[in-house]
C-alpha cells in the first residue's frame, strides 16, 4: 500500500478508510474489531492511492504480543505511515503517550520504520475531550498533523490532499 493506517486498537483506523474510500471494513467499540488488513483505494483524476487499514499495535506488539509480527511486517510494505491517534483519549489512554508508544513499538521492531514519511492523524476532534489534547499535541509534536472527525467528515479534503502532497513529493 502507498498509505499504512497504523494506531492502537480503537483510534478510529477501519471507520476512517470506510469514510474515505469504498472499504467497508467491521466497527466496533472494543478491542481488535479489525484482525487483517484491509486495503482501501482512493481516485485523484488519474491517480490511485492505495491506503492499508492494519489491525491495532499493542504494547509489546514488537516482540509478537497480540497480532504482533503478523501486521507490523506489512507496515514494512508502507510509502507513508499515517499515525491514527485517538484525541479525545475515550480509551481512557494519553494521546501523546500512545503516539510516544507506537514510536517504540515501530524502532523496536524495525529501526528502518522511523526513517519513513510519517503524518500524524488526530481522530475523534467532534468529542468534548479533544480540545484540550488537541493544544497538546500541536506544542509536542513536529510533524504535520491532521485534525480529523470521522463521524462530522471534518478536516478529511485537507488530510486527503495531504496524501497526494507527501507521495508526489
Amino acid at each position: 500500500a502507498d498509505i499504512g493506517f497504523v494506531g492502537f486498537p480503537n483510534a478510529g483506523k477501519s471507520s476512517l478508510i470506510n469514510v474515505i474510500t469504498k472499504l467497508n471494513r467491521k466497527i466496533g467499540s472494543y478491542p481488535f474489531t479489525t484482525l487483517d488488513p484491509g486495503i482501501g483505494i482512493i481516485q485523484y483524476n488519474k491517480t490511485q492511492v492505495k491506503i492499508a487499514d492494519i489491525p491495532g499495535i499493542i504494547q509489546g506488539a514488537s516482540k509478537n504480543k497480540g497480532l504482533g509480527h503478523n501486521f507490523l511486517k506489512h507496515i514494512e510494505r508502507c510509502r507513508l505511515l499515517a499515525i491514527v491517534i485517538d484525541i479525545a483519549a475515550t480509551e481512557e489512554r494519553n494521546p501523546l503517550e500512545d503516539y510516544k508508544n507506537l514510536l517504540i513499538e515501530l524502532k523496536a521492531y524495525n529501526l528502518s520504520l522511523l526513517k519513513k514519511p510519517r503524518i500524524i492523524i488526530l481522530n475523534k476532534i467532534d468529542l468534548f475531550q479533544a480540545k484540550k489534547n488537541l493544544n497538546l499535541f500541536f506544542k509536542n509534536c513536529k510533524l504535520e498533523i491532521f485534525p480529523i472527525s470521522c463521524l462530522s467528515k471534518e478536516g478529511l479534503c485537507k488530510l486527503k490532499k495531504g496524501f497526494l502532497n507527501y507521495l508526489h513529493t
